[in-house]
């Protein structure tokens, strides 16, 4: 099955996730398809960011390389809805 924001990504954000990069970044907002496609690149990029991982430790740590490797499918594959 195809990655999707639908089937796979969005499911990624926790409810508490969503709420503190609302705080970091309020220009962001994790649980709007729009809004994660259009800063796809910057999440992943903090994704794979070793000294400031995403999502912080506080708000349950950095997610498994699975997910990280799906969410560069999904950018790879043009952020498909």
């Amino acid at each position: 099955m195809a990655i999707t924001w639908t089937n796979t990504i969005k499911g990624y954000f926790t409810q508490t996730d969503v709420n503190h990069m609302k705080l970091v970044q309020p220009q962001l907002d994790l649980s709007d398809y729009t809004s994660t496609k259009d800063n796809a690149v910057l999440v992943y990029n903090r994704l794979i960011d070793k000294e400031r991982p995403m999502p912080p430790k506080s708000t349950g740590g950095p997610w498994l390389q699975e997910k990280i490797d799906n969410f560069k499918k999904w950018i790879e594959a043009g952020t498909p809805e």
